[in-house]
């Protein structure tokens, strides 16, 4: 028999011999006899040597011994609230604006989805609503009028969640799941109360009327009970007919005039032979009433995109509830006079159409970032139209820890339309060749021109104190420079910073390198601005060093899952800047500098996550430092957050 003991290692601070000790955090781990264990415990192979009961155990040790330390008895309080969320995310400083060409972040855009055959089969679909008299959809919903509605379904046998945002409540409204002509599971809103009941078994709580409301029904017939939310506010109710583990029939039900506006059904199949894949999603229901709008001239400046949503880039589209929609994009900007444009996109994912002012630009295979020198198409002294297509996507070899759902996200990364000279700095990379005394600082310019003949002129670059105070100018250099046209022409200028303040994860300190771009009169044509740590890093003996200094890397890694299930896969590569700050905001509240990105970009598939605003975020951030492998969006089968 194994000897197994149970160690909890503190992390202090030890104020003095005498005094009082502070612990921040602590280690659990067992100590075991086994042979087999040599600091892992593999589920299955050479090292296993826990069975799944001490995992278990060892898990509800953790978490008790875990819930007293921190002062959550319940495990139930949010590590980071929604509104610290929110403050940090407006805390993130924006990156510097250039002062000789323009540069238009192109943010807010019109979107929409579509695929072909859809307003067929959304007509089919409210026809299958509105057999019963009193039932009507109308301006994008579902009307019920003392009637009620019935949805025969394909069995659900282990777990379902039912979604509805519902507009307006009448005298009453009871939505009932059956197993053939047996009802299971119940619930009514009335009277600002909303009830749960499953034969004996009750349950109630209350919404406010006055606001729209956004229920969920969570049905688990494994461990025999279903949860009711609105609004936020949960109650669960066990289920009451034991012998009965199946519904196949959902009945909404109006007393007075109910509306509801979107409604979604999803089966969550369970497969205990995937150990890769324990359970599938099945979309059942998927209504949001609204009428198919036409596409017909979709990218011409004319268009009526009204009823379109207004987003904000990157802006994705997918998942089971879009499959197989292309995510069309519109974005009207009215430009004055200018020499050269490019349109810069962060990506298309995984490919698509570029179009301005109704006519074609570009088609995109991949999702790799582009430059587009748009100059031709747009007009000057008027309003544009850039619109963009992005194509839909469905993974054909889905990874081992992505979601069932192969619908993985499409979508349009950021957009930038510069407005410049001919001769134009393309662009810059800036970063620390050496620290000795003053750091000495490599700059690659890359620079182009579409004039016959060479351009003669000149470069200078600048660096001034950025973040977290901006300063003046602390250094310059200054290069005559030809540059041959129609070709890409690279430059390198290294120049001194003295006294530099360095970048460190305790000392986020940045400096914005400003870039200037002369003819040989003198004039400014263009300029190029960036921000940048002074740092070195380094790897000796298996040891890591930031600026000559030893560090040790502490974090995690995430696969991109982000709860809900039904999202999951939309929002897999694309997310919100408030989620990406939650991802950094937790590794430093685990005292952690280190964020593992897990891109799942293989030869034939484009899952995973390769985000540069987790770089651009986590730069500026104390605790967090940044090494991404490798460089560039979705060019790789690795990102690295640290």
């Amino acid at each position: 028999m194994k000897k197994i003991a149970l160690l909890v290692l503190l992390s202090t601070l030890f104020f003095s011999y005498t005094e009082a000790q502070v612990h921040t955090t602590f280690e659990m781990r067992y100590i075991t006899s086994d042979s087999k264990a040599d600091g892992e415990t593999d589920f299955t192979g050479e090292s296993e040597w826990m069975s799944l009961d001490q995992r278990i155990d060892f898990l509800n040790k953790y978490a008790a011994f875990a819930s007293g330390f921190y002062g959550n008895l319940g495990l139930d309080k949010p590590l980071i609230g929604d509104g610290d969320i929110r403050q940090t995310v407006r805390r993130i400083k924006p990156q510097p604006l250039t002062n000789v060409r323009q540069t238009l972040r192109l943010a807010d855009w019109r979107a929409y989805g579509y695929r072909a055959g859809k307003a067929e089969d959304v007509q089919n679909a409210f026809a299958g609503w509105t057999v019963v008299n009193g039932a009507t959809v109308k301006d994008g919903s579902l009307i019920l009028e003392d009637c009620a509605v019935e949805r025969n379904l394909d069995p659900i046998r282990w777990r379902f969640r039912l979604h509805l945002d519902v507009k307006k409540v009448g005298s009453g409204c009871t939505i009932v799941f059956h197993k053939g002509g047996k009802p299971l599971l119940s619930t009514r809103l009335a009277d600002k109360v909303f009830s749960l009941s499953s034969g004996m078994n009750k349950g109630n709580g209350h919404y406010d009327s006055s606001v729209p409301l956004h229920l969920e029904i969570y049905g688990d017939f494994t461990n025999n009970r279903f949860f009711v939310t609105v609004n936020g506010k949960s109650v669960a109710c066990l289920i009451g007919e034991a012998d009965i583990r199946e519904i196949d029939k959902m009945v909404i039900r109006s007393e007075g005039t109910t509306e509801i506006d979107d409604i979604s059904l999803f089966n969550f199949v369970e497969d205990r032979t995937n150990k890769h894949t324990p359970y599938s999603s099945v979309l059942l229901i998927n209504e949001d009433f609204n009428d198919v709008l036409p596409m017909q001239g979709w990218q011409s400046l004319d268009y009526d995109d009204s009823a379109w949503k207004q987003v904000t880039l990157p802006s994705s589209h997918g998942g089971l509830r879009e499959k197989e929609e292309s995510y069309y994009l519109r974005k009207k900007i009215h430009l004055t006079d200018f020499e050269r444009a490019v349109l810069k996109l962060e990506t298309i994912d995984p490919g698509g159409e570029v179009w301005i002012n109704g006519q074609p630009v570009a088609v995109i295979n991949n999702r790799h970032p582009y430059d587009l020198d748009v100059t031709e198409y747009l007009q000057r002294n008027q309003e544009n139209l850039i619109a963009v297509r992005v194509k839909p996507y469905k993974a054909a070899h889905r990874m081992l820890h992505s979601p069932s759902d192969p619908y993985i996200g499409w979508f349009l990364g950021r957009a930038t339309l510069i407005l410049t000279n001919r001769c134009m700095i393309k662009d810059v990379f800036a970063y620390t060749g050496s620290l000795d005394g003053a750091a000495r600082q490599v700059n690659r310019i890359l620079l182009q021109y579409s004039g016959v003949y060479a351009f003669e002129g000149s470069v200078e670059v600048n660096y001034y104190p950025w973040f977290p105070v901006e300063g003046e100018k602390v250094a310059t250099m200054k290069q005559n420079i030809e540059i041959r046209p129609s070709v890409d022409n690279e430059i390198v200028l290294e120049m001194p910073v003295d006294n530099p303040v360095l970048w460190s994860p305790e000392s986020p300190n940045l400096y914005r390198v400003e870039v200037i771009l002369r003819d040989k009169e003198g004039r400014e044509i263009d300029d190029y601005m960036l921000t940048t740590g002074i740092r070195t890093i380094s790897q000796k003996d298996g040891n890591l060093y930031v600026n000559n200094r030893p560090e040790i890397l502490k974090g995690a890694q995430i696969l991109g899952s982000r709860y809900p299930v039904e999202t999951m896969s939309k929002n897999y590569k694309c997310v919100s800047d408030e989620t990406i700050a939650k991802d950094l905001m937790m590794i430093k509240e685990m005292n952690g500098n280190l964020l593992r990105l897990h891109v799942h970009a293989e030869k034939d598939t484009t899952d995973g996550i390769n985000d540069p605003r987790y770089a651009e975020y986590a730069v500026s951030w104390e605790s967090i430092f940044f090494g991404r492998l490798p460089l560039g969006l979705g060019k790789g089968k690795l990102g690295m957050l640290i």
